[in-house]
């Protein structure tokens, strides 16, 4: 049966987790029509993005997946449905959920079977705004060193956009389009005549950075926000014309990232900047209430900028003008938390809408909000520091996380420190994890995150504090500015920062003095093999930057004997424990890389010569396609062999 009112508004309809109603029962004949996204496939939900559906059904019966749920809502065309598969245990994230769906929506409706009507796509035609943007687009065709910047909601029509640009196109030019698969490119193509699709080379990101194109080509990236962050980069220092085409929601890989440090970049590596927004709805109806509950439900408002103080905040903002209150988030009125997570999205590229289920669910997580006057409605929030509660771990834990067998969830901070560097004493610490810290754009600089890291300190004076985040030089200076010293950087790129994790350490928070000697002597490793590490191959150009923060050649100078011995007894752990196969050759790399510049390996020339050959390379996998291993485990295993027989003289 098809559905002839193509502007009608999308409906959402709420299924019991018992409930007998499937989706792929009721539905066998039309599985192009109608999406049913399965629980155990919730973390696929990106290979969706780009195609449109009568009715998407998904199950949250286990869990509540706000990044899913959002995303796939904009896969519904006008007249369809959105069905959720709700789970059968309350939680406050499930109230909120449910209560302002009874705001968008008549409360019998959410609960009516769903009707599964096919519904056509509402027929295209070229909006004012679309074709002002168009315009846009071909007077840029024939620039120099130009990038165009495509930010909207999702159903805005950028990726029509896009396929008529190049479809439109006459000249000689050439085409590179790339997006996270071809399938989520689709609509891009089905705009796209039979001559431009051919004029069109469809690039995945994995291959966008080895494509031999010439640098006169343009290359066009949609869902841009979804490419890993370096790849943006590294794609921008080649290519002198692109097109960066994204979704002004937070839900993907890289997320806000894109715009909260992609998008500043740009200016310094092209000529031309032109930015281009798309606000007006072309795949449902303005006013859309299914639009509008998932913008208040998950705070994706748009833009996702805070909204200025009537009154400006002026820069004698003080200790003594600033309040504070500490609450979890079920703790908080609705507009409370609406002004706390706005302030999060538009400080942090990681914040997604998840994150606000989390806030709301888990009873580990805390917030400190930083006010100035009065911590009530009378008050303005400009600061606020997420924590989560970490640690101890239970005791019959410890041998199992040691030895890499288990991770179980809530403890990230004492289960990294104690199983990637070898210290199990972090295991029995009451800890606390600053997960985000965020400063109102208006009132940065004026030293009201260093206040906010102080009230952490009051609330949790008894615990081990510290936190991990994507290294940068300005955050380096924050973080050791308030008594944070590195312990740990990452072995791999940030798909969403572009970054190395690393990991800080409060060094006046650590009470146990036996754990205080072990998480100093990891700062002296890390020093001591930061050189080494193959991370830094991907950040040559902030290398010496990166030296210069850490300080790095009167660190080194200034680590005395006592602090060099017990560096080298770490190392050898940590080397002992890759060659007896309990944490990956990626936690040694940057040891073994260390021991071989300082010939300290001892055993035979031929096993030493292996060991330099593998070092050579970034990583296992291309290692093992060099030296003809069968993958990337077989190399490791006999790596540890390898590493069985030499001794490390450290």
């Amino acid at each position: 049966m098809v559905d002839s009112s193509q502007h009608q508004a999308r409906k959402l309809r709420f299924i019991a987790a018992k409930s007998p109603w499937q989706l792929t029962q009721a539905t066998p004949a039309e599985p192009n029509e109608f999406l049913h996204v399965a629980a155990s496939d919730l973390k696929h939900y990106r290979q969706y993005l780009g195609r449109e559906f009568s009715a998407v059904s998904i199950d949250c019966s286990q869990s509540l997946h706000a990044d899913a749920i959002v995303a796939l809502s904009g896969c519904v065309r006008a007249g369809g449905e959105l069905i959720l598969r709700l789970p059968e245990q309350d939680s406050p994230a499930l109230t909120r959920f449910c209560d302002d769906a009874a705001r968008f929506f008549p409360a019998a409706s959410l609960t009516q079977v769903p009707q599964l009507l096919i519904v056509e796509p509402i027929p295209f035609v070229l909006t004012a705004e679309q074709h002002a943007a168009l315009q846009s687009l071909q007077a840029a065709v024939t620039d120099e060193s130009t990038a165009i910047v495509i930010q909207a909601p999702r159903g805005r029509g950028k990726s029509t956009l896009l396929g008529l640009w190049m479809a439109a196109t006459h000249t000689p030019t050439q085409f590179i389009l790339c997006a996270p698969s071809r399938k989520q490119a689709s609509s891009v193509f089905r705009h796209l005549s039979r001559d431009a699709t051919q004029a069109v080379k469809f690039v995945s990101p994995d291959q966008l950075l080895d494509h031999p194109a010439p640098m006169s080509a343009w290359l066009v990236i949609d869902e841009a926000a979804s490419i890993p962050a370096h790849v943006l980069q590294q794609a921008s220092q080649r290519f002198k014309r692109i097109v960066f085409a994204s979704t002004t929601e937070g839900y993907e890989s890289a997320g806000r990232g894109f715009v909260l440090r992609f998008l500043k970049q740009l200016p310094h590596l092209f000529a031309k900047v032109r930015h281009i927004t798309l606000k007006q709805p072309v795949r449902w109806g303005e006013n859309d209430p299914l639009e509008q509950w998932i913008n208040h439900t998950f705070c994706l408002y748009a833009p996702a900028v805070l909204k200025p103080f009537e009154q400006p905040i002026g820069n004698d903002l003080s200790v003594c003008h600033t309040k504070y209150r500490h609450a979890h988030a079920a703790e908080l009125t609705h507009q409370e938390l609406d002004d706390v997570f706005q302030l999060l999205m538009a400080a942090h590229y990681q914040t997604s809408p998840n994150d606000l289920k989390i806030l709301l669910d888990d009873p580990k997580q805390s917030l400190i909000l930083q006010y100035e006057g009065a911590t009530d409605s009378r008050g303005r929030l400009v600061g606020v520091c997420w924590l989560c509660s970490e640690g101890p771990v239970e005791q019959e834990l410890h041998t199992p996380i040691l030895a890499g067998t288990r991770r179980p969830a809530g403890a990230l901070l004492p289960q990294l420190i104690a199983y990637a560097l070898r210290i199990p004493e972090a295991l029995k610490q009451p800890t606390i994890r600053i997960v985000r810290i965020a400063v109102r754009d208006s009132v940065r600089n004026l030293g009201l995150g260093s206040q906010l890291l102080k009230q952490v300190v009051h609330y949790y004076p008894d615990h081990l504090r510290g936190t991990s985040f994507g290294y940068s030089p300005e955050l380096h200076k924050f973080w050791h500015a308030n008594h944070y010293q590195p312990i740990r950087l990452g072995t791999h790129i940030d798909a969403a920062s572009g970054l190395p994790s690393a990991v800080y350490i409060e060094r006046t928070s650590i009470r146990n003095p036996q754990l205080a000697a072990q998480l100093h002597t990891a700062h002296c490793v890390l020093l001591l093999t930061l050189p080494f590490m193959p991370v830094m191959r991907f950040m040559q150009k902030t290398l010496q930057q990166c030296s210069d923060e850490f300080d790095l050649a009167a660190s080194t100078d200034q680590i005395n004997t006592a602090d060099r011995q017990a560096a080298t007894q770490a190392m050898q752990t940590s080397y002992q424990a890759f060659a007896n196969g309990i944490i990956p050759y990626d936690f040694v790399h940057a040891i073994i890389a260390y021991g071989l510049h300082n010939g300290l390996f001892r055993g035979e020339a031929e096993d030493i010569a292996f060991v330099n050959q593998v070092n050579g390379y970034q990583d296992l996998a291309k290692a093992a396609l060099a030296l003809n291993f069968d993958g990337k485990k077989q190399l490791e295993q006999h790596l540890r062999t390898v590493c069985g027989r030499l001794h490390l003289e450290l």
